[in-house]
């Protein structure tokens, strides 16, 4: 794949004719999507988005609760990996900045109205009665979706980003402080 990919695309200064642009342009967007799907995998779709998210503040709870009483029920392995999926940063920090390129933490962006969006979806994978449907409707969307609780959450987001790009590679080494 590498060497098919790098006899179409043009290198060492050389220049695409003008009327070749649209095919050459073509073909850089085709090789930068089949990279990141090979790097990344396929994209998710914002349900799976939400039900790692959810697994994952799950997993991150267990962990907690075992650190702070030992059942086994709550024993979970917690890795790097998972906690950079947790903190949503499209890069990990233990890549080196020098072959990606960036040395800033980067993150996925988190859009709380598309969550709220799958809040109906999960009543149907649970089979909510309607009381529990119409509860929910009346007492939590009104506050997840204007209310101080919505605030408080963009907040603590945000807080959390300004304090991880702290322990970036760039705020540490490259800004030389």
């Amino acid at each position: 794949m590498c060497a098919e990919a790098m006899q179409k695309r043009v290198m060492n200064g050389s220049v695409v004719p003008m009327l070749e642009k649209p095919k050459h342009d073509a073909i850089v967007n085709k090789i930068d999507k089949m990279l990141d799907t090979f790097y990344n995998g396929d994209k998710l779709t914002d349900l799976e988005l939400d039900i790692e998210r959810q697994y994952l503040a799950v997993k991150y709870q267990k962990m907690s609760a075992y650190s702070e009483k030992t059942l086994s029920k709550n024993k979970t392995v917690w890795t790097i990996s998972d906690l950079n999926r947790y903190q949503d940063q499209k890069n990990y920090r233990m890549i080196d900045f020098e072959y990606f390129g960036n040395s800033r933490p980067e993150f996925e962006q988190f859009d709380l109205d598309k969550a709220l969006e799958m809040i109906p979806i999960y009543q149907d994978i649970k089979k909510d009665g309607k009381i529990k449907r119409a509860m929910t409707w009346l007492k939590d969307m009104p506050m997840l979706e204007r209310g101080s609780k919505r605030c408080k959450m963009q907040a603590s987001a945000l807080i959390t980003r300004f304090m991880l790009y702290q322990d970036s590679w760039e705020f540490v080494n490259a800004l030389d402080l």
